[in-house]
């Protein structure tokens, strides 16, 4: 492990090559990879940065979302199990007295398992930890980003068309009332031809074929939601000397061991993977100039050893080693999120 000279963000950092980052050398443009790490973890408790706490957004974690030892959560689930026996007992499923009776049993179960919870060390409120070990590497191309949205067509059907038209003239509406009344007549006719020769056809497409006309499915085009981003990374490691050589092991370990889960002390639950926060900095200082990016999971990495003409040191160590790192961020963007943090 080594530090990287004039480091602002003043924590051990795994970098290469040898000369990143110093004066007047090629590689001013990097990337650096900070690691935040579940607070559930066992393995890090002396590598903590208590100096630079992170201050990012808890990226949409299942456990974010639930905290069994906040006051009050048996009674919300017991509110919620009431409910649902509440549109029992409207439906008529059941009567009024079953409902009082699983009213009690339901609330006083919740509040016995969500008492359990409490007392679980396993089931608290997720908290990260930064690292103080980070990874920086040089820039391995141009920075890319790519946004995208998904928006999907669906037919509305005459009543839909018009119902959205909006239309107040009595005459279109006239007009339309007619057309409604004969497209809701083919509707009714779209049974099976029993004419010969007219094979799978149905009445409707016969009515409509004859007189050259097909019914507007007034077809419209709705917001479904925001894709996440990715991001790649790719590089080739061509370590000169011993240091170089550890250092990528060191960073290959170092992003293997984080983008996996971690096993609870009974090795019941999976503990979630750490978070990577990826900043691109240039000479020294993190580029305003480029997109930032959320907190990601490294959901994918690839790595070989020893080049197309596989070759190694003396001491058994690779002279090439490619990698390819694929991240996902875990904060799905807003037009706040993009003004605020520049996503």
């Amino acid at each position: 492990m080594a530090l990287l000279e004039n480091n602002s963000y003043n924590v051990s950092t795994y970098y290469y090559p040898d000369k990143l980052g110093q004066p007047n050398e090629e590689f001013q443009h990097y990337v650096s990879f900070f690691i935040n790490v579940r607070g559930a973890s066992k393995f890090y408790d002396q590598n903590i940065d208590t100096t630079n706490a992170p201050t990012v957004k808890l990226g949409g974690s299942v456990s974010n979302s639930i905290n069994p030892t906040s006051a009050g959560t048996a009674l919300k689930i017991g509110t919620i199990n009431e409910a649902g026996i509440g549109v029992a007992k409207v439906l008529g499923a059941i009567s009024t007295k079953q409902a009082g009776a699983l009213t009690a049993y339901n609330i006083l179960g919740t509040t016995a398992v969500y008492a359990g919870l409490q007392a679980s060390s396993l089931l608290q409120q997720d908290n990260l930890k930064r690292l103080k070990t980070n990874i920086t590497l040089h820039m391995d191309g141009p920075p890319s980003v790519k946004y995208g949205v998904n928006y999907q067509d669906h037919e509305l059907g005459v009543l839909g068309g018009f119902l959205a038209s909006g239309s107040s003239s009595s005459n279109s509406i006239g007009g339309m009332s007619s057309e409604l009344g004969n497209n809701i007549a083919l509707q009714i006719m779209k049974i099976p031809s029993v004419l010969p020769g007219f094979g799978t056809s149905n009445y409707a497409d016969i009515a409509q074929f004859g007189a050259k006309v097909k019914t507007n499915p007034f077809r419209e085009v709705f917001f479904e939601g925001v894709d996440y981003r990715r991001f790649n990374f790719k590089y080739k490691f061509l370590p000169k000397n011993e240091r170089e050589s550890l250092a990528v092991l060191s960073i290959i370990n170092t992003f293997k061991e984080h983008m996996h889960p971690q096993l609870s002390a009974a090795g019941y639950f999976y503990i979630y993977p750490s978070e990577f926060e990826i900043k691109y900095f240039y000479n020294n200082k993190e580029n305003g100039y480029f997109n930032k990016i959320a907190p990601c999971a490294l959901t994918d990495m690839q790595v070989d050893y020893g080049g197309e003409q596989f070759s190694t040191f003396s001491n058994g160590a690779p002279t090439e080693i490619d990698m390819t790192l694929s991240f996902r961020e875990l904060e799905l963007l807003t037009k706040e999120s993009i003004r605020t943090n520049g996503y």
